[in-house]
């Protein structure tokens, strides 16, 4: 039997992990940085840079999944491409990718702005947007996550 197939699912698994734990974090981390945010913005300016270098895991995590996919696909012969479940999970990690895109960056750019702005005070409108857009973020991120594990769990054709 070929070791590539084993360190595929290796660096496969290793790559969702990452992904996957520090958007946990980051989703933990940021329900404690709301409870700060309106009232002091002095508190809540740690918690963000803290959780600054959580996109940059992710985006390793992510170089990972692919890699390991690869290496698998080498593996055996590009057989997954063929099957239904794969094209599906394909298509989610698509999904996964396209909201942090159109979800989350405009709304942590906004975040970002009111942090280093001299108001002490945010547009309290402004603040509920950007919540609730993270929060959706957040939501579908988590959802599409579950769906990924249980898609390449199952593996349904």
């Amino acid at each position: 039997m070929t070791t590539l197939l084993p360190l595929g699912l290796v660096l496969h698994i290793s790559g969702i992990t990452i992904m996957a734990g520090t958007f946990f974090a980051g989703f933990l981390t940021n329900y404690q940085l709301w409870k700060y945010l309106p009232y002091n913005k002095d508190q809540a300016l740690p918690i963000v840079r803290a959780t600054s270098r959580f996109r940059i895991a992710q985006a390793f995590g992510g170089v990972l999944i692919v890699v390991g996919g690869i290496t698998m696909m080498m593996a055996v012969h590009g057989v997954f491409m063929h099957q239904t479940w794969f094209k599906v999970k394909l298509g989610i990690l698509g999904l996964l990718i396209l909201n942090m895109i159109v979800l989350e960056r405009p709304a942590a750019k906004r975040l970002k702005q009111f942090l280093r702005s001299e108001n002490a005070q945010p547009n309290p409108v402004t603040l509920v947007a950007t919540r609730r857009r993270l929060t959706l973020f957040n939501a579908l991120q988590l959802g599409l996550f579950l769906v990924i594990f249980i898609i390449s769990s199952y593996k349904f054709n």
